[in-house]
């Protein structure tokens, strides 16, 4: 059942308002389950859920466009067989992508249009052995990160006649302690580009950029780092023009899974001009989202190194995103994560001296991604650090696999405009190109617009959407403190400034 609520809440933080336009429920354990948005910046969005039971062996994906009143316009399904799992997504701002396989290696490649749902399905069959980690989609082509044989490489499908093609063996074109670090849709060329790390001893390492061309061949292999330089744990690159690439990420000390420090880098004619690293202890505001005594703590630890010639180093897993090009220079945007675990209990028996005897032993299960905070920093064009900014984010959900919070909202010529969701608030944020907070501004996530409703154990994300509005969605339970009644629900709210 959906229950509509139109209605107008304002929220004032300081000069700006915030607007609560228009509001959606669904009940949950209606039949369907895991509902997912995903958003166009024309104006429309799709939600997907799944169907809780299967019927006649097949598995129903509904999807329900909307409006940008959040009226509903259409429905359509993807049936898939029920020996099939997800094994990828991908999804743009038109096109929402899935793939499915079962054991047989058999598949089928969905594609949903996001402004009218119209579906398209391909079948195929998947090289042996072949295991797929990652999905991305340029043009016609559905590009894989992927295992065959436990070698990495990469795999495409053509969306059109389900072929694929299998690149050759990253392993077999560098060495056997090679690992993918990131392959990406580089920004504004749109250029399939794969990062590597060929290992050549306990941290030592060379990076290297590959373009990966349409025939999936890997080529213009251009070494980024070699074996006196940091280890890279995360990068990104941009094509500044026809021969030119800047990148930024981060680096690693002897634990590759966790980051010291960011890098900048830039490159021309398949050369690298510099590459310039900052350890996070020696920014600005990297500590401040910190309680005041624990930055001094670590601040008096970093000063005693110092004086013994030493550099003290703080350890984070950060999700760096793309670089944004600003007049003069570059921003980075980065998120601060942990890996969180819970103990989960078995028992075994043994027989000890004619008796049984039960021992109760626990295991260590990942639990999913706690983040704490992220921080926007200014390079300039030759890749010195101007400032940075650091800020608490502190979303209710673990996401399973790292994933980006934040939304750029809005870019101009003079500063940047950012949204996301931590705890039940929403926050929004315009930082100008001299690293100024020009408005900072909260409001809460989940109100119903109801003066009578309270909320509580929301799971929540806060995307932004088009214009000037965002999307807040996510399970809530509601309680009428009128009419002493309570209720759960997948909800959606539409806020704008």
């Amino acid at each position: 059942m959906l229950t509509a609520v139109c209605l107008l809440l304002v929220l004032q933080t300081g000069n700006a308002q915030m607007k609560l336009e228009n509001r959606i429920e669904f009940e949950l354990k209606n039949g369907y389950s895991k509902e997912m948005i995903y958003k166009s910046l024309k104006g429309y969005f799709v939600m997907e859920s799944r169907a809780d039971k299967k019927v006649q062996n097949t598995l129903e994906i509904k999807y329900d466009l909307y409006d940008g009143d959040l009226q509903a316009l259409k429905t359509a399904s993807v049936f898939i067989p029920a020996d099939m799992h997800e094994d990828a997504a991908y999804n743009d701002d038109t096109c929402i992508y899935k793939i499915y396989r079962n054991i047989k290696r058999e598949f089928i490649l969905s594609r949903v249009r996001v402004d009218d749902l119209r579906t398209f399905t391909q079948k195929g069959k998947l090289p042996k052995g072949i295991i797929l980690i990652d999905m991305k989609v340029v043009g016609t082509k559905a590009w894989f990160e992927a295992r065959a044989k436990n070698k990495t490489c990469l795999m495409q499908i053509d969306l059109n006649s389900g072929n694929s093609q299998v690149s050759e063996s990253i392993d077999k074109k560098w060495n056997r302690r090679t690992r993918i670090v990131n392959y990406q849709l580089a920004p504004n060329s749109g250029e399939l580009l794969m990062f590597v790390n060929k290992y050549i001893k306990r941290g030592i390492c060379e990076l290297s950029q590959v373009r990966v061309n349409e025939a999936c061949e890997l080529c213009d292999n251009v070494q980024l780092t070699g074996t006196g330089d940091k280890v890279i744990s995360a990068v990104s690159g941009c094509r500044i023009s026809g021969s030119k690439m800047v990148y930024t990420g981060t680096y690693s000390g002897i634990n590759p899974s966790m980051s010291e420090g960011m890098f900048f880098a830039e490159a021309e004619d398949k050369k690298m001009n510099f590459i310039k690293y900052i350890n996070f202890l020696d920014m600005d505001n990297f500590l401040s989202y910190m309680p005041e005594k624990k930055q001094e703590k670590i601040l008096k630890k970093k000063n005693r190194a110092e004086n013994k010639g030493k550099e003290l180093t703080i350890n984070y897993n950060i999700a760096t995103h793309d670089i944004i090009i600003i007049p003069g220079g570059y921003l980075l945007v980065g998120e601060a994560y942990y890996p969180t675990y819970y103990s989960m209990p078995y028992t075994t028996t043994s027989m000890v001296n004619g008796m049984v005897m039960t021992r109760t032993s626990y295991n260590s299960v990942f639990d999913g991604y706690r983040y704490t905070h992220a921080f926007i920093a200014r390079f300039s064009d030759k890749g010195e650090l101007i400032w940075d900014q650091c800020f608490e984010m502190y979303p209710d959900i673990k996401p399973m696999c790292v994933k980006r919070f934040i939304r750029i909202s809005e870019k101009t010529d003079k500063d940047l405009a950012f949204v996301f969701a931590s705890g039940n608030l929403m926050v929004s944020k315009i930082i100008d190109f001299d690293g100024n907070i020009v408005k900072d501004i909260k409001s809460e996530l989940i109100a119903t617009g109801k003066d009578n409703e309270k909320t509580n154990w929301t799971t929540s994300n806060a995307d932004y959407w088009f214009g000037n509005n965002f999307l807040v969605y996510g399970s809530q339970r509601v309680k009428d403190t009128e009419e002493k009644s309570r209720r759960k629900v997948f909800f959606i709210n539409k806020i704008s400034f």
